[in-house]
């Protein structure tokens, strides 16, 4: 492998010195074998730098300082490795582009070792770590919680990472440590008292409260576990990742796909502080496998614990396992949730409260800060109304794109394993992103389908304009099929051309106007989130529409995740919101895809910051 800068072109590692790390069918990375991270540091031809984001390290040429990748921690139980990008090398001789993927080069570049999470250590390090005896966990007495008795417990200074701290010696950079606002500290003093279900609004910081509750109670029971258990993989290496910055605890992110027995024999013995975990992973261990226990842990916490409510659910199965636990072993529980039920009526909601209580052992109490529920954002409901000509140009549009949808499917219907309801034009518009995301999938897959990728684009073009037309109006929607979208211009060139299409120069949507109206009302301290379909519409809303009209309130764009647990910010997005947080940009404009913010980056609203979330519905027509 030598660096991808032709001014450079340095050897820097040999295939044997490599590895596909297959995480998962779809994501596979071109890595440095763990066993051989030292030598190579030592070896000098690579450099590893503390990265400005996430506390992932970098790594560079030593000699020409080209980035070639990051360290990521995706491995089995949070092991991190060295990850390079196709585009920033040369490997075998041959240069590969953005768009190409490692999973493509497994079979073409045999002479690279392949493993899976299970193989991901070597052989020799495998079995050295299998021929150690495992340490038999001593006996645990009653689990040790804080006590008014003793104020020192209920101080949260001593919990929390200080500035531009490390890990281990490790070159992993630390962000700030975050001062708790006052409900946050009193959430926290509560959840040490007695078991609890937090209710916050989104974005207030319900994680914050979780890490302060678990670092307390490992450092009263240093010898037991915290865990966080949450319903997503995704969120397991995103809540991982936050309380580890947070805390400087030693953090495990398992779950379904990287959990081995390995890494579950190292939580018994101690290599962690905190596991984060699906609670089916959680469950598999403890009830399948039989080698994890509920008894490893002095605190629990469930976030997101309204599903708990469905009795089905896994979050109800790990409470009905920590109510047959003994007393003095029964781990602190907290549950975090913006709405522990969904109320449609006084009488409904107080029934299903009941039955959430119920799931909690007896004596759980719900708290809801007084301050953090005035956080609570209003929300703008716009009736959805269009103009004639607005309709007439739907239909049509609406009728191109089934036709020739039907045209693919007639094609290859056999392979497409699209659902039965894309035949159906009414249902298909009206889930527009999910036909959207059946879109994106067939264009990954096009070539191989024996299907021109072109086609396919220009569906999912078709797409963006159809929502730009219903979000802003024909004024936005028939321009940019004209600038950009020349195909599509003939398709609808009839159209047009026809009585009907008279006045879209001037057409506006209702939902414009509304957001417009509603934007001007802002006070001077607030803030506003305005959520759409497509990156074309956002784009086109912030330059087109709010950039001059409402310049004070600075607006700015989004969107776009990426990396493997397809959870993390790219390009400019953590600007973006940093901007946001300090009141730079007090409008921002994001896809409906990217309301995970919360967690990810903290993302604060305050009383006073925001009082208002503007929300686009999607019509149903």
């Amino acid at each position: 492998m030598q660096c991808g800068n032709q001014n450079c072109c340095a050897h820097l590692l040999g295939v044997n010195e490599l590895f596909f790390f297959i995480q998962s069918q779809t994501s596979v990375h071109l890595a440095l074998k763990p066993e051989l991270r030292e030598a190579v540091a030592a070896r000098q031809t690579l450099k590893f730098e503390p990265g400005e984001r996430h506390g992932i390290c970098r790594v560079v040429c030593r000699g020409c300082q080209a980035p070639l990748g990051k360290e990521l921690p995706h491995g089995p139980s949070g092991a991190s490795f060295v990850a390079f990008g196709l585009d920033k090398i040369v490997l075998q001789g041959k240069r590969y582009g953005r768009k190409d993927r490692a999973r493509n080069l497994l079979n073409k570049i045999v002479e690279i070792e392949k493993r899976n999470l299970q193989q991901f250590f070597s052989n020799s390090l495998l079995q050295e770590a299998q021929a150690q005896p495992a340490r038999k966990p001593e006996p645990q007495g009653p689990i040790k919680f804080a006590s008014i008795d003793r104020p020192e417990d209920f101080n949260w200074r001593d919990l929390l990472v200080a500035e531009d701290s490390f890990k281990n010696g490790s070159s992993r950079r630390r962000r700030h440590s975050r001062q708790p606002r006052r409900y946050q500290l009193e959430a926290f003093a509560e959840s040490l008292q007695r078991n609890l279900v937090l209710v916050m609004p989104t974005g207030s910081g319900k994680t914050l409260v979780a890490a302060l509750l678990l670092a307390r109670m490992k450092i009263l029971n240093p010898s037991l576990m915290g865990a966080l258990l949450v319903e997503r993989v995704p969120l397991v290496f995103q809540q991982a990742q936050s309380l580890e910055l947070d805390t400087g605890l030693r953090v495990a992110a398992l779950c379904g796909e990287n959990a081995t027995d390995l890494s579950v024999r190292r939580l018994r013995e101690g290599s962690h502080d905190i596991l984060v975990a699906t609670a089916g992973l959680l469950l598999s261990r403890v009830l399948e496998k039989r080698d994890l226990e509920l008894t490893a842990f002095s605190c629990i916490v469930l976030d997101e614990c309204h599903h708990a409510g469905t009795g089905g659910h896994n979050f109800s199965r790990v409470l009905d396992q920590l109510k047959s636990l003994p007393e003095g072993q029964r781990p602190r529980l907290l549950g975090l949730t913006a709405s522990p039920v969904e109320l449609k009526d006084l009488d409904s909601g107080k029934e299903r409260l009941r039955r959430f209580k119920e799931r909690f052992p007896a004596g759980t109490g719900i708290f809801r800060p007084a301050e953090a529920r005035a956080m609570t954002p209003t929300v703008l409901e716009v009736p959805v109304s269009r103009s004639a000509v607005l309709d007439g140009f739907l239909e049509v549009a609406r009728r191109i794109l089934l036709n020739r949808l039907n045209d693919i499917l007639r094609m290859r219907a056999d392979s497409l394993g699209v659902e039965a309801w894309l035949s159906d034009a009414a249902v298909m518009i009206r889930r527009f992103s999910r036909l959207l995301g059946h879109l994106r999938s067939l264009r990954d897959r096009a070539i191989h389908l024996g299907i021109s990728p072109e086609r396919i684009k220009e569906l999912m073009a078709l797409l963006d304009v159809i929502d730009v037309a219903r979000t802003l109006g024909l004024s936005f929607a028939v321009p940019l099929l004209q600038r950009e979208m020349p195909n599509l211009v003939e398709a609808l060139r009839g159209w047009l051309q026809s009585p009907q299409a008279a006045g879209w120069q001037t057409d506006r949507s209702e939902r414009l106007r509304a957001l417009e109206n509603e934007l001007t009302r802002l006070g001077e301290q607030s803030r506003a989130l305005v959520f759409v379909s497509t990156r074309r519409t956002a784009k086109l809303l912030v330059s087109q529409c709010l950039a001059e009209q409402f310049r004070q309130l600075r607006p700015q764009v989004c969107i776009g995740q990426g990396g493997p647990d397809g959870m993390r910010w790219e390009d400019e997005q953590e600007v973006v919101i940093d901007r946001f947080n300090s009141g730079e940009s007090r409008l921002m404009n994001l896809l409906d895809g990217e309301k995970k913010i919360r967690p990810r980056q903290n993302l604060t609203i305050a009383n006073q910051a925001m009082e208002t979330m503007l929300r686009r519905a999607l019509p149903t027509g």
